[in-house]
């Protein structure tokens, strides 16, 4: 009931401001013809132009839960009243969504994470505006690889971390069967030992130390870098 009030409010509003402002258009315009009849078709005329509706939102669901790099289905909500002349969400929807400026439709891609975040939706036209709240989380997408060159296009086998160091074995090639990373994107080719099949390698007691699944007498080797 507040509502309806306030919305009637609005329109009794809109009316007195356009009829203001032909009463004044007649005040400093002596040449129009200021005639009971032509006021009364003006007004008219104006009751037709001020009458609409201020508009009303609201979404299928309160809280969406999304995931980080995936595709959304596109949330369309229900409007009333006027079509809107804008659409914004307080605060911004998360970085890879938008937000339709004619319909409010949410639509795109999350492409970071989110805690649960409440957003208002505002549509506005020229009567006013309606708003609807949801509530949006942005999952993060676990496992999400980029892909960085090896040392050497051979059989990679096995990769350990320590010492602030990542070293990787192979189990084919030729001298070039052991690789180095400080960050794991950019690979340096190392010697290993004995050039053959070197199948796992750990760290550890500031030691790294890789076994072999072939070869005689040495199928171990270690080193402290």
């Amino acid at each position: 009931m507040k509502n309806l009030k306030l919305r009637r409010l609005k329109k009794f509003n809109s009316h007195i401001h356009f009829t203001f402002l032909i009463l004044f258009l007649f005040s400093c315009l002596p040449s129009i013809d200021r005639s009971p009849l032509e006021i009364a078709r003006l007004l008219q005329s104006l009751n037709v132009l001020s009458t609409g509706n201020v508009p009303t939102i609201s979404y299928s669901e309160s809280t969406f839960t999304f995931n980080q790099n995936t595709a959304i289905t596109t949330i369309t909500p229900s409007l009333g009243g006027n079509a809107p002349s804008s659409c914004s969400s307080t605060p911004t929807l998360p970085p890879g969504l938008v937000i339709d400026n004619e319909s409010c439709a949410i639509s795109g891609t999350p492409i970071a994470s989110q805690v649960a975040t409440d957003h208002t939706i505002t549509d506005t036209n020229g009567f006013g505006s309606g708003t609807a709240n949801i509530n949006i989380t942005v999952n993060a997408t676990a496992n999400t690889w980029i892909s960085s060159t090896p040392a050497d296009n051979i059989g990679w086998a096995s990769v350990t971390f320590g010492n602030g160091l990542f070293v990787a074995v192979a189990n084919s090639g030729l001298s070039d069967r052991v690789m180095t990373s400080p960050d794991g994107m950019t690979w340096t080719s190392q010697t290993p030992a004995d050039n053959i099949a070197w199948a796992s390698v750990t760290f550890g007691n500031g030691l790294f130390v890789a076994v072999a699944s072939g070869g005689i007498g040495n199928r171990v080797m270690t080193s402290s870098e």
